[in-house]
């Protein structure tokens, strides 16, 4: 995740942005100085309290996730295709690339 590296860090008591902006992800297209601005904060107690239980429920949600798809794997794996893949494939994608989507209304 891009910002749970930093979000833990704050929640375990750093808060020099100097620090919380090298725990950022690599990917990020935001540079080290716009970073390290945007994590100087007002670590007020109540903010804390709310990204803790925000951090807590998202973990939740991501072990619910992780169950789930354990337990579809298998039921998959229990699945008994009725048609041979390899005798009958699936057709090609026929979708349009969703960032080439022509806005609605707009001449064609």
């Amino acid at each position: 995740m891009l910002l749970q590296n930093i979000v833990d860090a704050i929640l375990a008591g750093e808060r020099d942005p100097a620090v919380l902006a090298e725990l950022r992800d690599h990917r990020m297209h935001a540079s080290q100085e716009i970073v390290q601005k945007s994590l100087v904060g007002n670590w007020k107690h109540e903010h804390l309290f709310t990204l803790k239980q925000s951090r807590q429920i998202h973990q939740q949600y991501r072990d619910s996730i992780t169950a789930c798809d354990a337990e579809i794997e298998k039921l998959v794996v229990a699945f008994e295709p009725r048609v041979d893949p390899a005798e009958r494939p699936l057709p090609p994608d026929r979708k349009e690339n969703p960032r080439k989507r022509k806005k609605r209304g707009a001449a064609r």
